[in-house]
């Protein structure tokens, strides 16, 4: 198992245990469902956001204890009449 510890801009934080062979999908699941927020990105502190959601945790290079960022992104829409639009 991996314990990563994930970190809102808030200050809240988690500790997860992930297994070394999970996938970046994975975590970001696990990380969607306990803090509640959907479109989010993890970042790791040397700034490299973790965007391929195929990719092994073991490959991005992610040790035990290591700390992630979560970068929330606002979803935006725009509707009229006829059509609706969302973006982020």
């Amino acid at each position: 198992m991996l314990r990563l510890n994930l970190v809102l801009p808030s200050g809240r934080s988690e500790s997860l245990a992930v297994d070394k062979l999970a996938k970046v999908a994975d975590l970001k699941i696990l990380a969607q469902n306990v803090f509640s927020k959907s479109n989010l990105t993890l970042v790791t502190v040397d700034g490299r956001a973790l965007t391929n959601p195929l990719r092994l945790l073991q490959d991005e290079r992610l040790q035990d204890g290591d700390f992630l960022a979560i970068v929330v992104q606002q979803v935006e829409l725009a509707a009229t009449r006829k059509a609706f639009a969302s973006c982020g």
